[in-house]
């Protein structure tokens, strides 16, 4: 997750107000959850809600949080998704590795 730059990913959440209402699940905590699932390849709620169960130590220092699933699913309809659009367009191209 170091690719990502913090300070474009706070302009994109405060343009939308995307943290208005959180108190424990922001956008950023978002972000690394549903990132670590497309790296992973989890496709569904239940599925990514055990693998970060399973996984509750080793991710702790990652700076991720295991979340329930009813938490994610509310957070996947209430955020708005141009926060995650605008984010992708302000990443750099051709900075990643190609494997």
């Amino acid at each position: 997750m170091s690719l990502v730059n913090e300070y474009e990913f706070k302009k994109c959440v405060d343009h939308y107000k995307g943290d208005r209402h959180s108190i424990k699940f922001k956008c950023r905590d978002q972000f690394m959850v549903m990132s670590f699932a497309q790296f992973t390849d989890r496709s569904g709620l239940r599925d990514i809600e055990t693998t970060l169960n399973l996984c509750t130590q080793d991710l702790y220092r990652s700076g991720l949080k295991a979340m329930p699933r009813s938490t994610l699913a509310e957070a996947n309809e209430k955020k708005d998704w141009h926060i995650y659009q605008d984010f992708a367009q302000a990443l750099p191209v051709g900075h990643f590795p190609s494997w």
